[in-house]
């Protein structure tokens, strides 16, 4: 089986996707930075300021990684791993229409290079308010640096806009991640045996 976690910076992905690793035996993979391509990308994605990167060319590039992280997920699955993904092509889209890029576009890249996308209910958005993900931001050393966690809170706000409505628009499942990680992970599990 294969499951992403998706939302904003500081949402809570990582430490529940931790919690399905240590808990339940799952593998994690990042988007990007879990195969030998998106790891090389991620560099340049999160930390290469000084590199310009369009919207345009931003969206291709995490395609890419997409494609290289569905690929591995394929492979841990056929072999009989449960995998969950930290990110995959919905940030993409998320992140992108805050940029101003529209989600047709965005949806013609995926539909064309990615042809095993998750369906939507194995992604799960993970919404919390701003606030708090601004306090765990705080708490995390060395966080708020890479090219996204730096952006100003307007841009941010968008980009929970553009989840918001992705959620709305049924390309997701919204779930409370102001919770404890073992009641969020409990709500994900059962929602997968009811599938």
């Amino acid at each position: 089986m294969i499951i992403a976690l998706e939302g904003c910076d500081f949402c809570g992905k990582t430490t529940l996707a931790d919690y399905f690793h240590h808990e339940r035996g799952w593998v994690v993979l990042h988007d990007p930075g879990s195969t030998p391509l998106t790891t090389a990308m991620r560099e340049i994605l999160l930390h290469r300021r000084d590199i310009p990167i369009s919207e345009r060319q931003m969206a291709l590039l995490f395609m890419g990684c997409h494609s290289s992280i569905m690929d591995r997920a394929d492979e841990l699955s056929a072999a009989g791993a449960n995998v969950v993904l930290d990110r995959t092509y919905l940030s993409n889209y998320a992140y992108r229409m805050a940029g101003g890029l529209a989600l047709a576009h965005l949806r013609m890249l995926v539909s064309t290079f990615l042809p095993n996308a998750l369906p939507p209910g194995r992604i799960f958005y993970l919404s919390a308010p701003f606030d708090v993900r601004m306090q765990r931001r705080r708490a995390v050393a060395g966080a708020g640096t890479d090219r996204f966690e730096s952006q100003p809170s307007e841009y941010m706000q968008k980009v929970e806009a553009a989840y918001e409505t992705l959620a709305t628009l049924e390309y997701c499942t919204r779930l409370d991640g102001n919770r404890p990680r073992e009641e969020v992970a409990a709500d994900i599990l059962a929602r997968l045996d009811r599938v």
